[in-house]
């Protein structure tokens, strides 16, 4: 797989070339998904559809246009129902985490209670309550492997026509094992660039830090899947 930089490099090469044009979808994506957040089945498909924008900015298409974000709606049903499975997965995971909380939390405050009431426990309770960070943290890390997993399937949606709302899921699994670290730093690497973006009030994050991050996200995808046809860890067609 190319080195981040590298890919950086690339999106940010591809997405200033069309610049208008990517700023153009991206915004008008962005715009249309904020406002459809009310309505549970039109963002999702949204987002495949700007999945697949992204894509065509960076790999140069030269059928790139804005009305690419409208094409997740081509298999409506097929591209919601994998993003809510996505959302689904996400959210038994937040609930899994939240569960162990809570009940390592009641345990903790039996303990407690208990041994304040019989030998003044104070260090003990101090020491229980200590638990909560390493647990708490626990929770997020939980949700992070979760959502890396399954980072890809909006892009997989996006290129492949036939392939079925699960097995877009497993297919994400599959290109990303051995690599979920490696995205979490992709992202993290953005950081300083949102910063920026909220000195200038969001500004600069309109203008260059959200199309820059959507077409790296893309390049991102199509470097994982090349590794992973090359590393046999899929086959080319399996994303027909």
């Amino acid at each position: 797989m190319l080195p981040r930089a590298q890919i950086k490099r690339l999106a940010k090469e591809r997405f200033t070339a069309r610049y208008g044009r990517t700023l153009g979808g991206v915004l008008a994506a962005g715009a249309l998904i904020y406002f459809a957040s009310p309505f549970i089945v039109i963002s999702p498909v949204l987002m495949v559809g700007l999945s697949l924008f992204a894509l065509a900015t960076y790999t140069g298409r030269e059928d790139c246009q804005v009305g690419m974000i409208f094409d997740g709606f081509e298999h409506f049903g097929r591209n919601l129902g994998s993003m809510l499975l996505q959302w689904l997965f996400l959210f038994c995971a937040y609930l899994a985490g939240l569960l162990a909380f809570m009940l390592v939390g009641f345990i903790i405050a039996i303990i407690v209670g208990v041994s304040t009431t019989v030998m003044g426990g104070a260090t003990l309770a101090n020491l229980l309550l200590l638990l909560f960070v390493p647990l708490a943290i626990a929770v997020i890390v939980l949700m992070l492997v979760v959502y890396y997993i399954l980072s890809m399937t909006r892009f997989i949606l996006a290129e492949s026509h036939q392939i079925k709302a699960f097995d877009a899921l497993k297919l994400s699994a599959r290109i990303t094992k051995g690599h979920r670290a490696d995205i979490f730093v992709f992202d993290l690497s953005f950081l300083g660039w949102m910063l920026l973006g909220v000195l200038t009030l969001g500004i600069l994050n309109i203008l260059y830090v959200i199309p820059y991050m959507t077409t790296a996200q893309a390049g991102l995808y199509t470097e994982l899947k090349r590794e992973a046809i090359a590393m046999y860890k899929v086959k080319e067609e399996e994303f027909n």
